[in-house]
């Protein structure tokens, strides 16, 4: 039995919270592609996600650097 037909014949036997997890993770699976796609298609999102990674920036950290420029641009 190939996987998709496993699928199909498991779908109906989920409750509809495990159906909203179910199109959750296709969604962010999704969304992992396009941005990966794009990322390798484009080299300078490429550098900017070498360049996050090696700083370690998360939104709190991106932030607070946007800030900084910011405030030495006045």
């Amino acid at each position: 039995m190939s996987t998709l037909a496993e699928i199909e014949e498991a779908l109906p036997k989920l409750t509809g919270e495990e159906l909203l997890r179910v199109e959750a993770m296709l969604h962010r699976i999704q969304r992992e592609k396009t941005d990966t796609q794009a990322a390798k298609g484009n080299p300078r999102l490429q550098a900017l996600d070498a360049l996050q990674s090696r700083l370690g920036l998360d939104a709190h950290k991106a932030d607070a650097w946007a800030a900084a420029v910011r405030e030495a641009r006045r």
